[in-house]
């Protein structure tokens, strides 16, 4: 990883745990979010996966229009950085799928799921 793509990584990582911190106390459910890239096409590789308890928890987020403004938010971050990445590129998902798909390996399913 080049000296540019690690501190990019350090700045994303920094602006994105201020927003898993804030949203872990205002959605009900929500445990923590990753990310994915590819550093020779940021743009088109950054991806976000927002991870709940529970599949449950996950559909009344977005019922309650809670992953849109988890969705917003995270946008406005990536944004801030200068990456131009559409809206589609943050995901939700659960520890509860992970562990029934891959018996809770999430390396492999963000290798799978995500790539």
């Amino acid at each position: 990883m080049k000296r540019n793509d690690k501190n990019f990584e350090k700045q994303l990582i920094a602006l994105l745990t201020n927003v898993c911190e804030q949203h872990k106390t205002l959605t009900p459910g929500f445990s923590w979010l990753t990310h994915t890239v590819n550093f020779k096409n940021i743009n088109n590789s950054l991806r976000i996966i927002c991870v709940f308890d529970t599949e449950q928890q996950k559909i009344k987020a977005e019922q309650h229009q809670q992953s849109s403004v988890m969705r917003e938010d995270i946008h406005n971050v990536i944004q801030s950085l200068g990456i131009t990445t559409p809206k589609s590129a943050i995901s939700f998902d659960s520890e509860e799928n992970c562990e029934l798909t891959h018996q809770g390996n999430w390396k492999k399913r963000l290798q799978q799921t995500y790539h």
